[in-house]
């Protein structure tokens, strides 16, 4: 099991119409995290490593659990289980000093930002790590 951080050096491999289906709910879940003022979650993501080829649903309605309850890797003998998980941080007053106190001194790379600019960099992180 895996979070975001985890697997940096890690690729979910499930070919591109699923990393289209795949990128398009995790921008859906994003925008509305970010409109709820959420930010500070993960990606969860579980592999399952299987001795033989995964025997990939064709054409399924919903390809986030079709492949033995997940979903097959196009390329690898495993199946993923994803989910976003950690979503209870507001972007309360707390958080808003912390970005402002953490940019003074550390510049742009702080990890408590605003739900807007948390949830942009989360989708395109994960965007980056699906293929």
């Amino acid at each position: 099991i895996y979070k975001d951080n985890d697997f940096r050096d890690r690729h979910i491999h499930v070919g591109a119409p699923r990393k289209e289906w795949l990128v398009t709910q995790i921008r859906r879940d994003v925008e509305f995290l970010k409109r709820m003022g959420i930010m500070d979650y993960s990606m969860l993501l579980g592999i399952y490593e299987t001795d033989a080829p995964v025997h990939r649903t064709p054409n399924p309605k919903n390809c986030f659990f079709a492949d033995q309850g997940g979903m097959g890797s196009n390329t690898r003998n495993e199946i993923y289980y994803i989910g976003i998980i950690d979503i209870l941080q507001d972007f309360t007053i707390r958080k808003a000093a912390e970005f402002s106190m953490r940019r003074m001194t550390q510049g742009k790379g702080v990890s408590a930002v605003p739900p807007k600019t948390y949830g942009d960099r989360f989708a395109a992180f994960m965007e980056d790590h699906i293929c």
